[in-house]
C-alpha cells in the first residue's frame, strides 16, 4: 500500500498547511520546487500516456511521410 492511499486527504491537507506555516522563506522555496519537480514528473506522465494512445490509434502513422513532405518544401539552408 503506497502512503497516498493510506492517508486521509482530509487529515493530510490540515497537516501540511500547519508544517508550511512554520517553514522559513528558504524551506517555502525548496518546498515549491520538489512541488514544481512533482508536478512536471505528473505532466510527463500524463503526455506519455496521451501519446501512447495517439500511436495506438494510428495517429502518428504518418508523421515520417508528413516531416518529408515539408522538409522538401522547406529546406533547410
Amino acid at each position: 500500500m503506497s502512503i497516498a492511499t493510506s492517508i486521509n486527504p482530509q487529515e493530510l491537507r490540515p497537516r501540511i498547511e500547519q508544517k508550511l506555516d512554520k517553514l522559513s522563506s528558504d524551506e517555502l522555496a525548496m518546498v515549491d520546487s520538489m512541488l514544481t519537480q512533482l508536478e512536471a514528473h505528473r505532466l510527463l506522465d500524463e503526455i506519455g500516456a496521451a501519446a501512447d494512445d495517439a500511436r495506438e490509434a494510428g495517429k502518428f502513422a504518418d508523421i515520417d511521410q508528413s516531416l518529408r513532405e515539408f522538409r522538401a518544401r522547406h529546406p533547410y539552408r
